[in-house]
């Protein structure tokens, strides 16, 4: 499904414009780089939560070695509702 599709039938299921979607859709990840590690929000979509992964070293394509930087970064884990069992 692309995007301009994915967009549209979320506004056909909401009732809301395109353009609010399309807002919704572009700050949703603003909001939740907002949270705290640890901080955890759920959702229809699954379970938002925020984490820190530590600094950590990695090789390089050229096989020199480097240390990547510590992130802080938001994943899912899917609602029941997002998985379906494969037959």
């Amino acid at each position: 499904m692309k995007y301009a599709d994915f967009v549209k039938r979320l506004s056909e299921e909401t009732h809301l414009d395109k353009d609010v979607v399309r807002v919704l859709l572009d700050k949703l990840p603003n909001v939740l780089m907002e949270m705290n590690v640890g901080e955890k929000v759920r959702t229809p979509l699954g379970t938002f939560f925020c984490e820190e992964r530590p600094p950590k070293k990695v090789q390089l394509p050229s096989g020199e070695w480097s240390q990547a930087k510590k992130l802080r970064r938001v994943r899912i884990r899917p609602s029941a509702r997002m998985q379906e069992e494969i037959k």
